[in-house]
């Protein structure tokens, strides 16, 4: 296999009512593991949540489990609210090839002022895959630095069925 998206966290302070996660199909597609050594061989994992970053700890404790287990797989971060000023979030980043960053729909002030901070650390990082993926409706003006950025999606909600996953693919960590 090569990728999948380890949920390793369903908390999420956002609960919006367009996330992949909340649809029935995709909770049904998870297989469900009680730790890393029972995740199969994959070159790229997907590290994701709900918020995988609400519990830096516990986040961290899964990469190094993952490197230990998988040290070739390449380790990918998806998250909203990632903040290169905080010392736990930057020093996780290292173990990482790449970010997804998210903006939603119900971004506010303080979600566009990590953005722009988010942007300023990451335009320097050539080593890095860096992926944003914008709510169409968002209620704030989105300001782009050049080459912060890899690939950027603007899309609307994802409606249940539309959000497919490859089979094996979606694996959630016990807690």
């Amino acid at each position: 296999m090569s990728s999948c998206r380890l949920i390793v966290t369903t908390e999420c302070p956002r609960e919006c009512a367009y996330c992949c996660n909340n649809h029935k199909h995709i909770l049904d597609q998870i297989n469900w593991i009680n730790g890393i050594g029972d995740l199969p061989d994959f070159s790229h994992i997907v590290v994701t949540g709900g918020e995988p970053l609400l519990r830096t700890d516990h986040t961290n404790w899964v990469v190094n489990q993952i490197r230990r287990s998988q040290p070739d797989a390449k380790l990918f971060l998806q998250t909203s609210i990632f903040n290169p000023d905080l010392t736990d979030h930057y020093y996780l980043l290292q173990f990482f090839a790449g970010i997804t960053f998210s903006l939603h729909r119900e971004a506010d002030d303080v979600d566009m002022k990590r953005f722009r901070r988010v942007q300023n650390y990451l335009a320097d990082r050539d080593d890095y895959s860096r992926r944003l993926w914008v709510h169409k409706e968002i209620n704030q003006d989105v300001p782009l630095f050049y080459g912060a950025w890899d690939r950027i999606h603007i899309e609307l909600d994802q409606p249940d069925g539309e959000c497919i996953f490859p089979e094996n693919t979606l694996f959630g960590l016990m807690p």
